[in-house]
C-alpha cells in the first residue's frame, strides 16, 4: 500500500504540483529513524512515527508535522530521578 502525498492529477499543466508516492512502511521508518537521531527513545520514537504516518494518510500533513517537531523539539531527556518505595509484597514478606 502506498501514500500519496499529493492530489491526483490526470493531466499536468503549469500550475499543477507533482505527486509523490511512498510506502506507508517508509513514512513510518523515516519518521522513525529521524527521531531517532535526534534523541528520542525507542518508545517515543516508535508512538511519534505512528502519528506521522496516520496523519500523513489522512490528512497529508505528518512528514511536514515531524520537520517542525525536528526544528522545535529537543528529544534529549535528563537523568530519571530514582525514588526507594517498598512494595506490598515486601511488606507482606516482613509481616506487616
Amino acid at each position: 500500500m502506498s501514500v500519496m502525498t499529493q492530489k491526483v492529477i490526470t493531466m499536468e499543466t503549469a500550475e499543477s504540483v507533482p505527486m509523490m508516492r511512498l510506502a506507508m512502511r517508509e513514512v513510518r521508518e523515516f519518521a522513525y529513524r529521524a527521531l531517532m537521531t535526534k534523541g528520542a527513545s525507542n518508545a517515543e520514537a516508535q508512538a511519534a512515527a505512528r502519528q506521522v504516518l496516520f496523519a500523513e494518510v489522512h490528512h497529508g500533513t505528518g512528514l511536514q508535522a515531524l520537520l517542525t517537531w525536528l526544528k522545535e523539539g529537543s528529544w534529549t531527556l535528563g537523568a530519571l530521578s530514582y525514588i526507594r518505595t517498598e512494595t506490598l509484597r515486601e511488606k507482606l514478606r516482613r509481616g506487616y
